[in-house]
Parts: C-alpha cells; structure tokens; sequence
C-alpha cells in the first residue's frame, strides 16, 4: 500500500512543498500546481480510501460539487483525481489559512 507522500514528492501535476496540516481523513500540503506555477492547498486523503471504490465514486462526486460553488466565502476547487492510488484534492491556497 502507498503512503503519505514525502516533501518534494509529485502527486499528478502538483509538487508537495510542505505540510500544512493533519486530520482523520488524511493530509494537507502546501504543494505547486507545475503547469501554472500556481500554489495550492493539496490534502492527500488516507490511501485506505482509494482502496474502496464506493468511497472514490463519492468522494469523485462530492468534488464535482464542491468546484461548482462559486462564492467569495467558499475555498475555490481547481482539480480532484487519483494519483499513484491516492485520492487527491487540489483547492485555492489562503496563506495562513
């Protein structure tokens, strides 16, 4: 099974630069988006989750909804997918957030 990633590590076509934070249900990372030299809040979920395919289908879905929000009090979602089996999230990055 694939863990948590290492700083400096790619996850899709994001870099991980530094962890930002911990929760149950995996890892925030303060990572670069490399096409855009763009940075983003990237959380990793645990990759028991990606073992489970009900869990990726709805976590899949919830994402889609999620980047459809468009509000000024909402973290802006750029991109979701699977990488190396690890779900990934990849959000607006808010410094000191």
């Amino acid at each position: 099974m694939v863990g948590f990633p290492a700083i400096g590590d790619r996850i899709g076509p994001y870099r991980v630069d530094a962890e930002i934070g911990r929760g149950g249900m995996g890892i925030v990372y303060r990572a670069t988006q490399l096409a855009l030299n763009r940075p983003v809040a990237l959380k990793i979920l645990d990759p028991r989750f990606a073992a489970d395919a009900t869990f990726a289908a709805r976590f899949s879905r919830e994402a889609n909804i999620l980047a459809s929000l468009d509000s000024p009090h909402v973290i802006q979602i750029f991109d979701h997918g699977v990488s190396d089996d690890r779900l990934y999230l990849a959000m607006q990055y808010v410094a000191g957030g």
